[in-house]
């Protein structure tokens, strides 16, 4: 299974077992599967959210790719207090250019030029039609695609850290550092509330 398989399983995972762990989320997302219950605030399920949280970061940093530039990650066991809106991983703008350049071209190794294309032929929804880089890879040459994407990914990522950061309580974690280091730094963060 190929690193991009296992991001979506650890994804899928992730959901599943937080729509287990918070039913209200389920059940605001119309997913009633969980109503019978609700979260568990005791010792016992502080201690399962965290340790789901971390046996998560840890498979997400075992795949073959880098944590994403901008993630947030609401508190666990509960929904996120007023003043409390979340966690953003953040880098230095070098580092995240350095790594959408790096997503980009790994991105076109591994086919995305035939799949953008076979997609417009196919035809798509409104919605789709947006998705950053899906036109650009499927109707301009590779080296100028490429460039756009850059570019385009660049500015949605300077536009989405802006934005998050004037969030009222947000928490800035540094994502520069080794990936056992931010992991404990989300998972003191997460005790900390």
């Amino acid at each position: 299974m190929g690193s991009e398989q296992q991001f979506d399983r650890l994804v899928d995972e992730a959901w599943e077992g937080m729509l287990e762990r918070e039913p209200l989320v389920g059940t605001f997302v119309g997913d009633e599967r969980y109503d019978d219950r609700l979260a568990d605030p005791s010792e016992a399920g502080r201690a399962a959210e965290e340790a789901a949280m971390r046996r998560g970061l840890e498979q997400l940093a075992a795949l073959d790719r880098p944590f994403a530039g901008v993630v947030v990650a609401f508190p666990i066991g509960r929904y996120p207090a007023p003043t409390e809106r979340g966690r953003l991983l953040d880098l230095p703008a070098d580092e995240l250019e350095r790594r959408i350049s790096e997503r980009t071209d790994d991105m076109v190794q591994r086919g995305v030029v035939e799949e953008a294309r076979e997609a417009t032929q196919r035809g798509l929804s409104r919605t789709a039609a947006q998705a950053l880089g899906l036109d650009e890879f499927a109707h301009l040459p590779l080296d100028e695609a490429r460039d756009r994407v850059v570019l385009r990914t660049r500015r949605y990522a300077a536009y989405q850290r802006k934005w998050m950061r004037r969030i009222p309580g947000i928490v800035l974690v540094d994502a520069d550092r080794s990936t056992e280091q931010v992991v404990d730094a989300i998972i003191d963060l997460a005790r900390s509330r």
